[in-house]
C-alpha cells in the first residue's frame, strides 16, 4: 500500500484534499469534500470530472475520484 500511496503524490494528488483514500483489487478510489477550487485544480492536471446530482465524478479503468 506504502508504494501505491507515493505514487498517488507522484501523480500530483495532495492527499489532505481526500477524506476517503481506499485501496480495492480493482483500483483507488479518493472522495473529498467539494469544492470549486479542487475542481479546477484537477481539472488543471488533465482529469475531466461529470457533475452527477450533487457530486463531480472522474472514473478510469484503476482510479476513482468523487467529490460530494
Amino acid at each position: 500500500m506504502e508504494k501505491k500511496i507515493i505514487d498517488l503524490i507522484k501523480m500530483g494528488f495532495d492527499l489532505d484534499d481526500f477524506y476517503s483514500i481506499s485501496f480495492y483489487a480493482s483500483g483507488i478510489h479518493l472522495q473529498g469534500s467539494i469544492s470549486d477550487e479542487l475542481i479546477v485544480k484537477y481539472m488543471k492536471k488533465g482529469f475531466v470530472f461529470d457533475f452527477r446530482s450533487d457530486r463531480y465524478i472522474y472514473e478510469s479503468k484503476d482510479l476513482n475520484i468523487t467529490f460530494i
